[in-house]
């Protein structure tokens, strides 16, 4: 399944306060295989992706890092743990599987992730968000990149599962059919000779009327000087 979380009313806690960040990815497949966590979205690869990152000591670059998000208390709570550079498939292997049932032990440990740490191993079939953000986001240690979020997908926990998310259809530009002129502008052309002729049909219409007119004008010139015939 699939559902939103509203990040502005989500708990962050040991991590940088990312509510406010522009929401510019759209994760399109969370996955479990038993050993490995692993999540793809849209700008994890191609030319606008996120941009890789050097955090301070560090000899390598990282580029996003993973977050999860719990249901505490009927709140979500959410941290930034798994720090992935540019190509690293997931986070986990067979010798040291990484899914949701180890999360307790490998990701939210400790109590720099309270109140995470006291909600103990997730259930088979529970609910938990997954987002990723630009950057170094654990521990709020850095740099951050452009500061950018993904959305907040929810899923059913289990350690072997696949879940795929649409991407939202990009706007398209409303195409308006232009006639085919092969490349050269419409020429608009005039018959000038019709155009003379209905001119001269109207001026000749307008003579009739203007002698009209005038005989109207004599008749009535007449009434008033001999009044009505008899």
């Amino acid at each position: 399944m699939s559902s939103e979380i509203d990040v502005t009313s989500a708990q962050i806690v040991n991590a940088p306060d990312v509510r406010q960040w522009r929401e510019t990815a759209k994760i399109t497949r969370v996955s479990f295989d038993g050993a490995t966590t692993r999540i793809a979205f849209d700008k994890q690869d191609g030319p606008n992706r996120w941009p890789d990152v050097r955090p301070a000591g560090w000899d390598g670059d990282l580029q996003y890092t993973m977050w999860l998000f719990l249901q505490i208390h009927d709140k979500w709570v959410g941290s930034g743990f798994i720090q992935m550079w540019h190509g690293r498939d997931g986070s986990g292997s067979a010798a040291d599987p990484d899914v949701p049932s180890t999360y307790h032990d490998h990701w939210y440990y400790g109590t720099r992730w309270a109140p995470m740490h006291e909600h103990g191993a997730i259930k088979p079939g529970e609910l938990i968000g997954f987002m990723v953000t630009s950057g170094n986001a654990r521990d709020s240690v850095g740099p951050f990149g452009p500061k950018e979020r993904s959305n907040i997908v929810v899923v059913k926990a289990a350690d072997n599962a696949t879940y795929t998310f649409d991407r939202e259809p990009a706007p398209q530009p409303v195409s308006v059919a232009q006639p085919n002129t092969g490349g050269v502008s419409p020429v608009v052309t005039v018959d000038l000779q019709a155009v003379m002729t209905k001119l001269a049909t109207m001026d000749a219409k307008l003579d009739e009327i203007v002698a009209a007119s005038a005989r109207l004008s004599a008749i009535f010139k007449d009434i008033q000087q001999h009044g009505l015939p008899r």
